[in-house]
């Protein structure tokens, strides 16, 4: 009995399966051709603010995982990430146990890349011209920038009456990101 109990961490160690070696999620890296996102939804998941490059856990399953992914004046982007054989389920060997909790589990697949690439594009010319406002009160304001003064920023809000312009003080400005996806750092901290 002492030698079964001796031999109980060598077996674990030699037979384990994927699930405890690689666990039941991967870590991928997802980058783009813009530096930041609105939003990216991973399975129904929102995560909003990205900044590109971002590291995202994937769950490890036999379904395909859904990313998409949206930022102003630019369409939304839809992924797809396949799973494939996980290797490290092969060290089950003969383990009836050890593949049953992996395919239980989903440890039996993994991501079938670590690196994906977001490629963004620009919506019509209407849409390029608008701009997003960040405050310090984390508010986004759509906007059409008329002038940056000294202490103001003036602009005409995309989404209404275009004829009346606001002023807003750039004290209260975090940033302004416009829509060829240059950033102007007014107050970033």
């Amino acid at each position: 009995m002492k030698k079964i109990l001796l031999l109980s961490p060598l077996y674990i160690f030699f037979f384990s399966c994927a699930s405890i070696i690689s666990g039941t999620s991967k870590v991928i890296t997802i980058d783009s051709n813009i530096r930041q996102a609105d939003k990216i939804v991973i399975d129904g998941f929102p995560y909003e603010n990205i900044v590109f490059p971002v590291h995202v856990s994937i769950k490890r399953g036999y379904k395909s995982t859904f990313i998409e992914a949206t930022m102003f004046g630019y369409d939304t982007v839809k992924l797809q990430i396949d799973k494939k054989f996980n290797p490290v389920a092969i060290l089950n060997l003969g383990d009836v146990f050890g593949w049953g909790i992996d395919a239980a589990t989903g440890a039996i697949t993994k991501p079938e890349f670590d690196k994906y690439f977001l490629e963004f594009k620009e919506v019509e010319h209407k849409i390029k011209q608008a701009h997003i406002i960040h405050t310090k009160s984390n508010k986004k304001i759509k906007a059409i920038i008329e002038e940056i003064g000294v202490e103001t920023i003036k602009y005409r809000k995309y989404d209404c009456n275009k004829d009346i312009l606001y002023i807003i003080k750039k004290d209260d400005v975090r940033f302004v990101f416009y829509g060829d996806g240059s950033i102007d750092p007014i107050n970033p901290f």
